[in-house]
C-alpha cells in the first residue's frame, strides 16, 4: 500500500496495477504536479481517500490528474469535494474506466488551455455529497466553470445520484452513438451545459422524485439546460417539475417527458423543434398525495422578449 501525506504533491504522485493507495490528508496539488494511477481492467488500482481529496489551493497548477481502471473509496466527504481544481494553462484531468463508492463530488475551475476527460465511469448511489429535498442544501456531482475553449469529454458514464453544471464552452456530452450516452438516473440527476459550442448527443436523463415521511416532497428540480450556440438532440430527458429550463441553443429530436406541476419546457431563446413532449409525471408530488399533479402548461416562455422558436414538435398531455 502506497501511503500519502497531508503535504503539496512532491512533483508526482503514481501507482499501477493492483496497487493501493491510502491518503493520510488533502494532496495540494500546483505547479506541474502530476498523479497517474492507473490500474487494467484485470488488475485495477484502488484510491482509498480515507475522506480527504485532492485540491488546488492557488492558480498555479498546470500538471496533470489521470486515474483510470481504479476504484474510487471514501474521495472526500460530504462537507468536502473529492477533487477541487482550478486548471491552468495546458492541466489536464482524464478519468476513465473507475468506480466511485461512497466518495464526494468534483468541483473544476478551467482556465487557459486545459482540458477535462470524464469517461466509462460509475458514481454510486451511495455517494456521500448532498441532495436533498431542498435545492439550497444540494450539490451536484459535477460543477465546472471557465474560460478554457479545449474540448472536453463526459461520455459512456453512468451517473447514479446528482448531476452535473458544466459552464464552460466545447463540451461534448454523450456523442453519435448509444454507447456514447451517459445514463443519468437518480436524486436531482440533471445535466447543465450553458457554455457555447457544446453538443448533447444520446444521453438519458431520469430524476427519481420518491416521498416519504422524511422528504415529503422536493423543491426546484430542474433535468436539462442548454445555453447559447449549443445543441441537444435524440437525447430522453425524464422527470422534474422543469423537465427542460432555459434552453438557449438548438434542442431538437429530444424525448421530453413527465412533468411534475410545472412546464416540460420553460424559458429560453432557442430554436425548439421536431421533439417530442408528453405526458404528466404518475406519481406523487407530496407524501400523502393519492393522485399525479397536473401541469401548470406543456411550454412556458416566461420571457416575451426571449424570441423563443418553437415549431415542427409533438404534444401530449396524457397521463
Amino acid at each position: 500500500m502506497l501511503l500519502y501525506p497531508a503535504v503539496a504533491c512532491a512533483a508526482s504522485m503514481t501507482a499501477g496495477p493492483g496497487q493501493n493507495v491510502s491518503l493520510s490528508g488533502n494532496v495540494v496539488l500546483s505547479n506541474a504536479d502530476t498523479v497517474d494511477l492507473v490500474g487494467t481492467a484485470a488488475s485495477p488500482c484502488v484510491l482509498q481517500g480515507n475522506n480527504f481529496g485532492f485540491q488546488t489551493i492557488d492558480s498555479t497548477w498546470s500538471g496533470h490528474l489521470v486515474i483510470k481502471n481504479c476504484l474510487i473509496q471514501n474521495l472526500g466527504s460530504a462537507a468536502n469535494h473529492a477533487l477541487q481544481l482550478t486548471l491552468e494553462n495546458a492541466a489536464y484531468l482524464d478519468i476513465e474506466n473507475t468506480t466511485w463508492t461512497s466518495s464526494s463530488s468534483v468541483d473544476l475551475r478551467t482556465f487557459g488551455t486545459s482540458a477535462v476527460t470524464f469517461r466509462q465511469n460509475v458514481v454510486s448511489d451511495n455517494s456521500v455529497f448532498p441532495v436533498t429535498k431542498e435545492f439550497s442544501e444540494s450539490r451536484p456531482f459535477l460543477n465546472e466553470i471557465g474560460t478554457s475553449t479545449s474540448q472536453k469529454f463526459f461520455q459512456s458514464n453512468k451517473i447514479y445520484k446528482g448531476g452535473m453544471y458544466v459552464a464552460s464552452p466545447n463540451w461534448l456530452i454523450g456523442g453519435d452513438a448509444d454507447s456514447d450516452g451517459n445514463l443519468i438516473i437518480g436524486l436531482r440527476a440533471r445535466i447543465s451545459a450553458t457554455g457555447s459550442g457544446c453538443v448533447i448527443k444520446h444521453n438519458y436523463t431520469h430524476v427519481l422524485l420518491p416521498v416519504d415521511p422524511v422528504s415529503t416532497y422536493w423543491g426546484q428540480v430542474a433535468n436539462f439546460s442548454l445555453g447559447p450556440g449549443s445543441l441537444a438532440e435524440n437525447n430522453v430527458i425524464r422527470t422534474a417539475h422543469w423537465v427542460a429550463r432555459q434552453i438557449d441553443g438548438e434542442f431538437r429530436s429530444n424525448l421530453v417527458t413527465e412533468v411534475n406541476g410545472h412546464n416540460l419546457v420553460q424559458a429560453g431563446s432557442g430554436k425548439i423543434h421536431d421533439n417530442i413532449f408528453a405526458h404528466v409525471f404518475p406519481g406523487a408530488a407530496r407524501y400523502g398525495d393519492t393522485a399525479p399533479l397536473a401541469a401548470i402548461s406543456l411550454i412556458s416562455q416566461v420571457y416575451a422578449t426571449d424570441a423563443m422558436q418553437f415549431y415542427n414538435n409533438t404534444l401530449d398531455a396524457r397521463n
